[in-house]
């Protein structure tokens, strides 16, 4: 990212705000995937039901006609499953559009492309949170997501602790470059703090992108969380805990 792009971000988030003051009785864990590829919900899913856990999947319905190296993306079945099993499905825009190079009309249809398609798979279900596709955000889009979702969440890594900017959730990727000290060092401030980690990947394989994680990896988290018997909701049941309104 440039400098003049960071600097935008920076405003944006500076400008825009909707923190909340909030106390929770207890720390919070949530984890969640962006795009969301078939891994995510194979894999990634299958470890978490093994905890009894369950995950928001921000998805862009778009995104498996793009041409992209994270290949293997959902299937409509994985969508389905996730509502039947308790899971979360939330916003990542239709075509995982740029926030800093699109219009806010551009950005007003593309988001409404997205509920579009997925009504078309879930008739009833409507989206009540997003995360900014590539972290990108900007003054006229932050507004217009803060109309439309409960919560936006960045790609800032941090611990959303009083206040909690919902406009602006800060998140920890789990990623290939990420040391599992590092994610168990978060965890623990977490529990010090009685704050809210929400954890974010994309891939979770073997032959993971440099955006995900592997299996193993995922796990050993997973299982962390569980050995302290951490409260682990999806960002909406978070959101819920927070008494944030609908």
């Amino acid at each position: 990212m440039n400098l003049y792009f960071k600097i935008k971000r920076a405003i944006a988030c500076f400008l825009i705000q909707e923190k909340i003051k909030t106390k929770l009785d207890e720390p919070l864990i949530s984890f969640s995937f962006d795009d969301a590829p078939n891994s995510a919900f194979v894999a990634g899913r299958s470890i978490l039901n093994k905890y009894g856990y369950k995950a928001t999947y921000y998805i862009s319905l778009g995104i498996r006609e793009q041409d992209n190296p994270q290949k293997g993306y959902f299937e409509t079945a994985h969508l389905k499953e996730v509502i039947a099993e308790g899971g979360e499905l939330a916003c990542h825009t239709y075509s995982h559009i740029h926030f800093y190079t699109s219009s806010i009309k551009s950005l007003q249809n593309d988001l409404e492309e997205n509920q579009r398609k997925l009504n078309e798979i879930l008739p009833e279900y409507r989206f009540s949170n997003f995360s900014y596709p590539y972290g990108e955000q900007t003054i006229s889009g932050k507004v217009l997501v803060r109309s439309k979702f409960r919560s936006a969440r960045s790609v800032k890594a941090g611990i959303n602790s009083n206040p909690v900017d919902l406009n602006n959730l800060r998140a920890l990727q789990l990623e290939k470059s990420l040391t599992l000290e590092k994610a168990f060092e978060y965890i623990d401030q977490t529990i010090a703090q009685k704050g809210w980690l929400i954890f974010y990947s994309h891939d979770i394989q073997d032959d993971c992108s440099s955006w995900g994680c592997t299996p193993s990896f995922f796990e050993q988290v997973v299982k962390y969380c569980s050995d302290r018997k951490l409260n682990v909701r999806t960002i909406d049941q978070g959101l819920d805990l927070l008494k944030v309104r609908k």
